[in-house]
């Protein structure tokens, strides 16, 4: 149905309902007595971002489309009501079925198997109840049935399905039959292929209705994994689970996911969703549009980035491509501060000409941040973007002292430029694997770990240095020349530096 189509694409993106919905499963969103698009919420909460995550992950991913799929079977398929439990079912069949939730009730069937074809079951029995629910089911005539008499087994042999354990997995609710041969013919994990309706007609009908077991329970109640998604759960849910929440940031308590959702994982996994008309939540801030504000949702974080935001006067948003937006503040008596934001609300830039001095935590937990430009900086703290790996543009030409962890990592810069640098302490520049020109013209002290790894650097120059850890530069590993005419105590470090530091500085 075409409101169907509108609402899919608002909530999880256009692309999403092209590449995934459209070419698979058209059926059900034209079913016109189903909603579809409440289906969706239900199993996994609307997000933008279920495309790039597909080609991180492909098999994760895929265990949504196979969960839909399972929804979408023909209607003969799905399951049933049936009056008739699986015991009495199993009677008919000429079986007495067993429940088993102990390591003795398990144990009680070990004596109907040879020793060189015992299930793997009962190896590590307390891991596979914690893992499956478990039955056993015996012949009625199981006593008159021998090994010896079965020369050549074959899995459906009337000695391979005299005893048979049935048991369901509690991660899927996919059931798996166990054959009294095991290794000694072929999938005897697959016995009757699975189905247990090849046991008796009725009987995976059977589980569902009175156990709530089986391949084809009704969605609500099967379970599957997103790889960096949040699944909340609780009584408020059908079937205990709730949708699957994609994370953006997991902090202490919070899970932050799109779409302003905060879930507080220490209060029964309580859902929040502010107001996208008034709020954005941006990575672990929320930023209030009506009263200007911009602060913290868990105050128990430190993180110096909301401290700079005071008299805020008005703030803007815009619009930019693939979904990205531009936030803009304004502040009395100073400039404007930009910042650019993704589909799924992750910071990416950040453009304050404004600050001076920053504290220690600065935007720590800001993973997927991408540029940052600061006119007027002069002084930052200890872990500065300490978790920003994938930073490509870096402005800070006026900083002079940097705290611990600054530019801990920056695998994808090419080119660093900090002209008026004079100390940074520990772990500067520690992992810099892209890293080929570093100009820092001024820099004269840095702590211990710092300038520890780099395979391109060929030529290093450092005109002002003069106290390095031992260890500097060990690792840059195609390093061929080393200019610092002031460098101190230079005995102490490893011979491989020594002998590459250039003439000027030995005379």
């Amino acid at each position: 149905m075409k409101s169907d189509v509108k609402k899919i694409k608002k909530l999880y993106g256009e692309r999403f309902y092209e590449d995934v919905i459209r070419p698979n499963f058209s059926h059900l969103v034209e079913k016109e007595d189903f909603n579809f698009t409440e289906f969706l919420k239900s199993v996994f909460a609307p997000t933008r971002g279920f495309l790039d995550d597909y080609k991180e992950d492909p098999i994760s991913a895929g265990a949504l489309l196979d969960y839909i799929y399972l929804f979408s079977l023909p209607e003969e398929q799905k399951s049933t009501h049936v009056q008739e439990t699986p015991t009495k079912l199993m009677k008919k069949a000429g079986y007495r079925l067993y429940r088993c939730r102990t390591v003795e009730s398990v144990e009680r069937f070990r004596k109907y198997y040879q020793d060189n074809e015992l299930l793997c079951t009962f190896d590590h029995i307390e891991d596979r109840l914690e893992n499956c629910d478990i039955f056993f089911a015996v012949k009625i005539n199981v006593d008159e049935i021998k090994r010896e008499d079965f020369k050549n087994p074959q899995r459906e042999d009337e000695y391979g399905t005299s005893v048979i354990s049935i048991q369901f997995s509690k991660f899927n609710n996919i059931v798996s039959i166990k054959n009294r041969y095991n290794h000694s013919v072929l999938f005897p994990d697959a016995t009757f292929a699975n189905n247990l309706n090849n046991i008796i007609e009725g009987l995976r009908d059977s589980f569902i209705t009175h156990y709530n077991l089986g391949d084809c329970v009704r969605p609500v109640y099967r379970r599957f994994y997103l790889t960096n998604y949040y699944q909340p759960h609780g009584d408020q849910y059908e079937g205990y689970y709730g949708p699957q929440y994609r994370i953006i940031n997991h902090i202490g308590r919070y899970v932050y996911s799109d779409n302003n959702v905060v879930i507080d994982t220490q209060a029964n996994d309580e859902v929040t969703q502010y107001d996208t008309s008034r709020y954005i939540l941006t990575n672990y801030y929320l930023i209030d549009r009506k009263e200007n504000t911009i602060k913290l949702i868990d105050e128990e974080i430190e993180d110096d980035f909301v401290k700079h935001f005071d008299n805020v006067q008005k703030i803007d948003v815009t619009s930019g491509e693939n979904g990205e937006r531009n936030i803009y503040i304004h502040q009395k008596n100073k400039q404007m501060v930009e910042i650019r934001i993704d589909k799924c609300n992750r910071i990416l830039s950040v453009k304050d000409p404004n600050v001076e001095k920053i504290g220690d935590k600065y935007m720590q937990y800001c993973q997927d941040l991408k540029e940052i430009e600061f006119e007027s900086l002069t002084e930052v703290g200890d872990d500065f973007i300490a978790n920003a790996q994938d930073i490509k543009k870096i402005v800070l030409n006026k900083l002079v002292r940097a705290g611990d962890n600054f530019l801990y990592a920056i695998p994808n810069i090419y080119d660093l430029r900090l002209p008026k640098l004079e100390v940074a302490g520990k772990n500067f520049l520690k992992i810099c694997a892209r890293l080929e020109s570093l100009y820092v013209p001024k820099l004269e002290q840095v702590g211990e770990g710092s300038l520890d790894f780099n395979p391109k650097m060929e030529e290093a120059s450092f005109e002002s240095l003069r106290v390095v850890p031992t260890q500097v530069l060990k690792r840059y590993t195609n390093l061929k020349k080393i200019y610092a005419p002031k460098l101190e105590n230079t005995s102490d470090l490893p011979s491989q530096i020594i002998n590459l530091l250039t003439e000027e500085h030995l005379t």
